[in-house]
């Protein structure tokens, strides 16, 4: 439905400490892309959103919380901004 909330359910997966991998790419999920994504496990190796329907910007939490992200998967989004330095 590409709808403003659709990826509030991140925020169930924070308390997933051990989470390494979370793809959820071409499910066309929409809205904002939420700061909370940055309290994913701090031992997540890979998040993939790629085609999809996310609007806003990167936040730069995601680079100072997410010490183990390897791979950030946002190509084929609607994404606006700069890229976070961190």
């Amino acid at each position: 439905s590409n709808s403003f909330g659709d990826l509030e359910f991140l925020s169930a997966l924070s308390n997933c400490t051990h989470l390494q991998t979370l793809s959820v790419g071409e499910n066309r999920l929409g809205g904002d892309l939420p700061t909370y994504v940055a309290n994913l496990s701090r031992n997540l190796i890979s998040l993939g959103l790629s085609r999809n329907f996310i609007s806003g910007s990167i936040p730069h939490e995601i680079g100072n919380h997410l010490m183990s992200l390897q791979i950030l998967a946002l190509q084929h989004n609607q994404l606006t901004g700069t890229l976070p330095t961190s």
